[in-house]
């Protein structure tokens, strides 16, 4: 593990939690997407980015830094208030991830899904504004229509709520000491 980088996107905090246990579990160090130097060839770059705005956060930056990925194993892990078990959730989000990567590289790309917090009273006026846009457009939406991440919003709007549950690392670890 010790040529092995753990780099995180949080919003407000829940994947920041996610990745520095990780990182104390795997004795690797944490470091924000915005301060890490990838110039350095890592075998292994382990990636939790937070879902925002139909996007992984710092993704697409961060993957940018990287000058070869041909030697370098990349774990994508996001970080979202949806139901990461629900097939029709990782498949929005692996085509969100797909749109911000080249396909070179999301094709070596292993990627999993955790879920993670939200409080709006945290929230900056424009995450306020914009989540409030959204949830007036959505709410008019007819019940069959929605998606479970419209119907994760709508439940959790306004709310603080917490999902965030490290045992959900276990399965990740796992993968990651069988690619090691």
């Amino acid at each position: 593990m010790e040529n092995t980088i753990v780099v995180y996107s949080s919003r407000y905090g829940a994947t920041r939690r996610y990745a520095e246990e990780l990182a104390k579990r795997l004795q690797v160090k944490a470091v924000d997407y915005r301060k890490v130097n990838l110039s350095y060839q890592y075998d292994s770059i382990i990636y939790l980015g937070a879902m925002y705005a139909g996007g992984v956060k710092g993704l697409k930056d961060t993957m940018k830094k990287l000058s070869d990925v041909s030697q370098t194993n990349i774990m994508v892990i996001t970080v979202g208030i949806t139901d990461p078990t629900n097939l029709e959730n990782q498949e929005s989000i692996r085509k969100a991830i797909k749109e911000q990567m080249s396909p070179k590289v999301f094709a070596k790309m292993q990627i999993f899904h955790l879920r993670g917090a939200i409080d709006y009273k945290r929230f900056k006026l424009l995450d306020k504004l914009l989540m409030r846009t959204v949830y007036k457009k959505v709410s008019k939406m007819p019940e069959e229509e929605r998606t479970p991440q419209i119907r994760a919003l709508m439940e959790t709007y306004g709310q603080t709520v917490d999902f965030v549950d490290f045992s959900r690392l276990d399965k990740i670890i796992a993968q990651i000491n069988k690619n090691v």
